[in-house]
């Protein structure tokens, strides 16, 4: 196992022509403090390109379908299946079946097609 760390860690010594110093009793000079910076900002690079660039992404998408939200669109909000009734400021009025609750407007996962109802009762 330490001899796979040390194969990664200094691989890119040696393909920069450096060896890690103690290889195999031969002298060499260790890595330079650009490939030891370089690494931690690799990891952040791929962090960012796999993990928080499509969060973003998806955050902005769910801000943009809230802000377009309008009285009478069918959504599924915290779990519960129901037409909006009321549009406010920061909340709705979510109607289901023959009850109505007030939900904060973030509360909402997505909207569904008008005709899905039809689809259900035509079953």
């Amino acid at each position: 196992m330490e001899n796979l760390f040390t194969e990664l860690f200094f691989a890119g010594a040696e393909v920069a022509g450096q060896a890690p110093a103690g290889k195999g009793g031969q002298g060499g000079t260790p890595p330079g403090t650009w490939l030891q910076c370089l690494m931690p900002l690799g990891i952040l690079g791929i962090f960012y390109v796999l993990l928080i660039r499509p969060q973003q992404k998806q955050q902005k998408e769910h801000a943009k379908m809230v802000s377009e939200i309008r009285s009478g669109t069918k959504v599924v909000a915290a779990g519960m299946v129901g037409t909006i009734s009321t549009v406010k400021k920061n909340s709705i009025i979510l109607r289901s079946a023959d009850s109505k609750v007030e939900l904060d407007r973030n509360a909402i996962e997505r909207i569904l097609p008008a005709h899905a109802e039809d689809e259900e009762e035509s079953k």
